[in-house]
């Protein structure tokens, strides 16, 4: 099922920031197998389908005299996909030298590279980025009731704590009185019942409409409306209130006929078989972890009901990959400075800096 143009843009605009918008010159290569990191226990048969995913950029300073860009920290890294049941993910080619290997504030696996610290005027800078991606096929999540849930008194403390403070883009909504308001109406003791209700409200309330900007969640309970990203944003934060653990996971899928481009005078993007999406990941006792996707079930044209939001989630389409977790942070800060709505933050700084950003994203069977 398609979606807007309007809605493609604004997130992969989010997609392509969250590549960090990386930049060097051609130095050298890298093939790695990446890491676990914790997820929910799916289930999948062996057969897989395997996809490269490159990422291609080419920025060009053209500005005069000998003005000087200096490149923010978080430019030099290369964001690296997690494998796990589901997936398997290699970097299989970068076109500069990596240097050592991390990881962010929500445990996602980075790589640090050694492109310059300065772009200088009257050079081009060029990206490119490798990835193959082993999608296994049949993906199940066990079957959940009411019946099976744990109360609040089951869940573990060592989750709650780390997985329910007021912290990252979450931080404000949990402190509004009026939000704190609204999540407590939706208290069950039966925790499942809760996360139901919790998704009936989201899905009664808001609209699914992409904004000008990015959101927290505080915009999205205000205004009535959001896309994935924003809804589930909301989710987590009515969760955190009530002590049941959550964070947020980005992902795309492969979608053959999700193609185009976009431009204007300082930036160019095409992408190609591909579309992103974002869901909440939350925890219920008894079940474990449960990925909450209510615009996937809206689009897919799946059940309208809460348990539908968990069942035909997108993680669990045999095309899908998770790209990164955000459990602790604020990159919407980041979104808003570089990418303000698609966006008047980036183009400032190309503006400012005469520079043009061609940007491509391919993902294609093998």
């Amino acid at each position: 099922m398609h979606l807007s143009l309007r809605w493609g843009l604004s997130v992969l605009a989010r997609f392509f920031l969250a590549l960090t918008v990386c930049l060097s010159l051609p130095t050298g290569a890298v093939e790695l197998p990446l890491t676990d990191c914790p997820q929910s226990a799916l289930s999948c048969t062996s057969s897989c389908t395997v996809y490269t995913l490159t990422y291609s950029e080419e920025l060009h300073h053209s500005g005069g005299g000998d003005e000087e860009f200096q490149v923010p920290q978080s430019w030099r890294r290369i964001p690296l996909m997690s494998s796990n049941a589901w997936q398997e993910v290699t970097l299989k080619h970068c076109n500069w030298n990596v240097v050592s290997y991390g990881e962010d504030a929500d445990g996602n696996c980075v790589a640090y590279t050694d492109y310059p610290d300065v772009l200088r005027t009257g050079r081009k800078y060029a990206l490119e980025v490798v990835w193959e991606l082993k999608l296994h096929h049949e993906r199940e999540l066990a079957d959940f009731s009411l019946a099976q849930s744990g109360t609040f008194d089951n869940m573990p403390r060592v989750l709650a704590q780390e997985y329910t403070r007021a912290e990252g883009v979450w931080a404000n909504a949990m402190l509004d009185e009026r939000i704190r308001d609204t999540a407590f109406t939706l208290r069950d003791p039966c925790v499942l019942q809760t996360l139901y209700n919790i998704i009936g409200w989201v899905s009664g309330n808001i609209g699914y409409r992409v904004p000008d900007t990015p959101q927290y969640p505080e915009d999205v309970y205000y205004t009535k409306k959001g896309e994935c990203e924003d809804t589930s944003n909301l989710i987590v934060a009515f969760c955190r209130i009530l002590g049941i653990p959550a964070w947020l996971e980005v992902g795309f899928g492969v979608e053959p006929d999700w193609d185009g481009e976009w431009s204007n005078d300082l930036l160019h993007f095409s992408w190609l078989n591909y579309y992103p999406a974002a869901w909440a990941k939350v925890y219920v006792p008894n079940i474990g972890w449960l990925p909450v996707d209510w615009v996937a079930s809206y689009r897919s044209g799946g059940p309208r009901t809460a348990k539908g939001a968990i069942t035909h989630a997108d993680i669990l389409k045999p095309n899908f990959c998770l790209y990164y977790v955000n459990a602790h942070s604020d990159p919407m800060t980041a979104r808003k400075e570089i990418f303000l709505g698609w966006n008047e933050g980036m183009f400032q700084t190309l503006y400012d800096h005469a520079m043009y950003l061609d940007v491509s994203v391919e993902l294609v069977g093998i």
